[in-house]
């Protein structure tokens, strides 16, 4: 099951356009189906279930080693009494703390048998819960009345957006995704995986990618900002298109943003740099007369008010 999930990966990887993931991917599905020749004792233990790491016998408990080695080494660093609580860590301090964890380890389960204690969960999956169960019942409801609001949509032939209605383009091909990423993945038969290169003219077709304006060879412009800067002229009476389409077609400031919802850090070496040059054009143009300059952090107030 899980070689089978992998391989059904494939085509979605490829389709993507996620070619790193579908290398990896590749490679390790070739490793594994080899692995009855190659290693018996691996491909023995891996039947037997040891593929994934358990910390009890239920059912649909495993998980990944990454995924182990960031619950349990990983959280310890960073939880209290970890090496990133305290002082600096330097090479001798790792190396402790890392050859303790095992020997703190066994002192724990040594104390939990010699108390008659255990730090274990029921038997019982938490998807067969009467509460998860409940909360899945929940979920599909509020699914199912979401959809119904879009019937007149989801019987047409054709592909629509249910969120603005927007009806897609023929060449927009999203769907066959399965056919797309097979068409990919058989052109690399036989290549070198270290030497192959895609081109991302084979990747499925979306909506968003054939909705965009191009205005130049290496620019294009989201058609929904394009939108808005119009509907906020045509509402506006003290402002025109052109003064409108001057500023940069973007939802937020990229100067102040990375993203919407993340702010640039402040780098004050440029900006001690510019408050110094503006202050020494500012005394040139007063006569040579000293101006004080008074610049306030703002959060450096923020953090010293109750």
């Amino acid at each position: 099951m899980h070689l089978r999930a992998i391989y059904d990966s494939l085509p979605i990887f490829a389709a993507a356009g996620q070619y790193n993931y579908l290398k990896s991917t590749y490679l390790y599905l070739q490793k594994m189906l080899s692995l009855p020749e190659s290693n018996p004792e691996v491909h023995r233990k891996f039947e037997q279930g040891f593929h994934v790491v358990r910390w009890t016998n239920k059912f649909w408990c495993g998980i990944g080693s990454d995924l182990t080695i960031e619950q349990t080494l990983m959280r310890s660093l960073k939880t209290s009494g970890g090496l990133t609580r305290g002082g600096g860590i330097d090479k001798k301090q790792r190396a402790v703390w890392s050859l303790c964890a095992p020997v703190a380890a066994e002192y724990s389960m040594a104390l939990q048998d010699l108390t008659n204690k255990s730090f274990t969960t029921s038997s019982q999956h938490q998807s067969l819960s009467t509460s998860a169960i409940e909360r899945d019942r929940a979920d599909f409801c509020k699914l199912d009345k979401r959809l119904k609001a879009f019937d007149s949509i989801l019987n047409t032939e054709a592909m629509i957006n249910v969120c603005t209605g927007v009806e897609a383009t023929p060449d927009v091909n999203v769907h066959e995704f399965e056919r797309v990423g097979n068409v990919i993945i058989e052109k690399m038969i036989d290549q070198n995986v270290y030497q192959y290169s895609f081109s991302r003219a084979g990747i499925a077709s979306t909506m968003a990618s054939n909705s965009e304006v191009k205005v130049g060879d290496q620019r294009s412009i989201d058609p929904a900002l394009l939108f808005q800067r119009f509907w906020l002229t045509s509402n506006t009476n003290d402002l025109c298109a052109r003064e409108v389409l001057e500023y940069e077609l973007c939802p937020y400031p990229p100067a102040l943003f990375e993203s919407p919802n993340l702010m640039r850090k402040a780098d004050k070496a440029p900006l001690l740099k510019s408050l110094k040059r503006q202050a020494g054009v500012e005394e040139e143009l007063r006569g040579n007369i000293l101006v004080e300059h008074y610049v306030f952090d703002g959060g450096s107030l923020l953090r010293r008010q109750p």
